[in-house]
């Protein structure tokens, strides 16, 4: 990482999103006129100008200037690459291509596939923008077979293609899918044909795990027959034996049933194991096969201990699989009348019972019981105890008036570790119109608490600027919430947090926007995943950065060459470029201008 920097100035800002649904164009506020516009061509990377022909071209505002005009817009390149927008309101806009088997391009990004880097481009009203050039890499594609046990086809089979990705807020690294229709969202994974051939495509040049199981709403239990077992059935059928004789052989006990586990290229069912496949921009790598492997199954027998005032139905037991590449949930119940109930036919690893109030019941209580399975049966019983309880008050305080119906704020426990209780989910509470608000449901667990608001439906820009937990304030670090905690907390907004903004220049005075602006806390011991006094974005092309709702404090800037997504979280990564950053100073409601200049490279 090389960074180059003279005078520096920054304001914290949230990045913004590009993932919006196309929507037809807002109409035009009467009396104006937008007429600017933005033209462009798309070529294939590593040719001489080769044109991408019908691809789609994204084109959002993300800085409207009083104009409703924030939905997304859509064209398509023409036979020479090119495409254009017109009538266009002024505001700042951010450009993607999409096509499919292709990796999707932002302008400005030098990151193939991710909108980290990308940049924005400042349109005023009556100006038209040329030369908005992006090229697209050809997707790599990773193909192979799927066979089962007895090497015969296995049609139907699912394969994940999975990359390494950080999660910034747990600070973790999870296993994310990618390739064919995977680059924005999760979707199931594409599945084997009638030949057992698996084909993804679409992939940025980079390193992947590939993977292979069998549905597990499809997954049947099989069960074959055991040699004692035959052995027992073709015995001669006869009379009872002579006197003298033994008896009667006992039939042989039945062998257990076995399922299909998941395995990882090139045959193992630990991920550690996995070869990892790497390949460059538009390869197809081929001969990536896997066999499917049977393991024995197990049947689980559980029960709740319930405590006094709690009925069994009132249980909701959720069954969470724990893996290498994360926690998922793999099964829910309700408890009979006895407060019993039962998995069947599981695959071996490592999984967690959670017990919990189940939706609509009030109540707080919890239970918890992690096991093993390998193959044979269990009995467990999870004992159920008092629950943590949180509830509070949203409070706000500003320069303006707090809003007079503080209805419909939206209070969020958020999991800060990967693990069992994270696989179900952020924990919603909302509040009632004085602004008081209850969870129904906490579980054991490190949480961040966040609360969101709106400008439209709240009457101004509010901030969450303290998250205060019985007297002490977690905005900037996870929560720890022990089983039996009573918590009541105080979440204040405010309109008067830090903004800080200004222009990237090199040293001719030219706009930079080749460089990611990266602010953040002074306070090391506020770096890391989530932080929100830790902000970067890539400044448009007349070199314009904006950071907004900073906390106020010391904070330090920089100004880096490349840098890849969420890394500006990394402790490691901050502590590197810290002695070439500028320092600032953020008060709270002050709006600070600070212009960086970058020495020419």
């Amino acid at each position: 990482m090389t960074l180059t920097w003279q005078a520096v100035a920054i304001v914290s800002a949230a990045g913004f999103s590009f993932a919006a649904s196309a929507q037809r164009p807002a109409a035009p506020v009467a009396g104006t006129v937008p007429s600017a516009a933005i033209r462009g061509t798309v070529k294939l990377d590593g040719t001489d100008g080769q044109p991408v022909r019908r691809a789609s071209i994204h084109l959002q505002n993300i800085e409207s200037t009083g104009i409703a005009d924030a939905s997304e817009r859509i064209a398509v390149t023409n036979d020479a690459g090119a495409f254009a927008f017109s009538a266009l309101p002024a505001g700042r806009y951010v450009v993607w291509a999409t096509k499919n088997a292709y990796v999707p391009a932002w302008y400005g990004s030098r990151h193939p596939g991710e909108s980290i880097g990308a940049t924005s481009l400042v349109l005023k009203a009556g100006q038209s923008i040329a030369d908005v050039n992006m090229t697209m890499a050809k997707g790599a594609v990773i193909t192979g077979t799927v066979r089962d046990e007895l090497g015969e086809p296995a049609a139907g089979a699912r394969v994940s293609v999975l990359q390494s990705r950080p999660d910034f807020q747990s600070g973790l690294r999870t296993f994310v899918p990618a390739g064919s229709g995977n680059t924005f969202r999760a979707i199931e994974p594409p599945v084997t044909d009638n030949r057992g051939v698996f084909r993804i495509y679409g992939l940025a040049a980079g390193t992947y795990v590939v993977m292979a199981d069998v549905n597990p709403n499809m997954a049947v239990a099989r069960r074959q027959n055991s040699e004692a077992e035959w052995r027992w059935l073709e015995a001669p059928a006869g009379s009872s034996p002579p006197t003298g004789a033994p008896a009667a052989v006992a039939s042989p006990e039945p062998s257990r049933p076995r399922t299909f586990a998941p395995v990882y290229f090139p045959g193992t069912p630990v991920q550690a194991q996995a070869t990892p496949i790497t390949v460059a921009p538009g390869e197809e790598r081929s001969g990536v096969d896997l066999r499917l492997q049977l393991v024995a199954t197990s049947d689980l027998e559980a029960s709740v201990q319930i405590p006094d005032g709690v009925k069994p139905t009132d249980v909701q037991v959720m069954f969470v699989q724990n893996a290498e590449d994360g926690s998922r949930i793999a099964g829910q119940r309700r408890p009979d009348a006895q407060g019993r109930f039962s998995f069947t036919n599981l695959a071996p690893g490592s999984y967690s019972l959670i017990a919990r109030p189940a939706p609509g019941v009030a109540g707080s209580f919890f239970g918890r019981t992690d096991l093993v399975l390998a193959g044979t049966d269990q009995t467990v019983a999870i004992g159920i105890a008092q629950g943590p309880r949180m509830s509070g008050q949203v409070v706000f305080d500003g320069a303006r008036p707090a809003p007079a119906n503080l209805a419909g704020i939206q209070v969020t426990l958020t999991p800060a570790q990967a693990g069992a209780v994270a696989a179900l989910g952020t924990q919603t509470a909302m509040t009632d119109a004085k602004g008081a608000f209850a969870f129904n449901v906490v579980l054991p667990g490190s949480y961040r608490v966040r609360a969101s608001t709106t400008a439209a439906s709240q009457g101004g820009a509010w901030a969450l600027r303290s998250a205060t937990v019985n007297s002490r304030d977690v905005i900037d670090a996870p929560i720890e919430i022990s089983p039996g905690d009573t918590l009541d907390a105080t979440l204040t907004f405010t309109d008067r947090l830090a903004e800080v903004s200004g222009s990237l220049t090199d040293a001719s005075g030219r706009a930079a926007p080749d460089f990611v602006v990266i602010v953040f806390t002074a306070d090391a011991q506020m770096w890391g995943p989530g932080s929100r006094r830790i902000a970067a974005m890539r400044p448009g092309l007349d070199g314009h950065f904006r950071f907004a709702n900073l906390p106020a404090g010391k904070y330090l800037m920089a100004a880096v060459t490349d840098v890849d997504q969420f890394q500006w979280f990394d402790a490691a990564f901050l502590g590197e470029i810290r002695t070439a950053a500028l320092s600032i100073t953020l008060t709270d409601g002050a709006a600070t201008v600070q212009n960086l200049r970058v020495a020419s490279r």
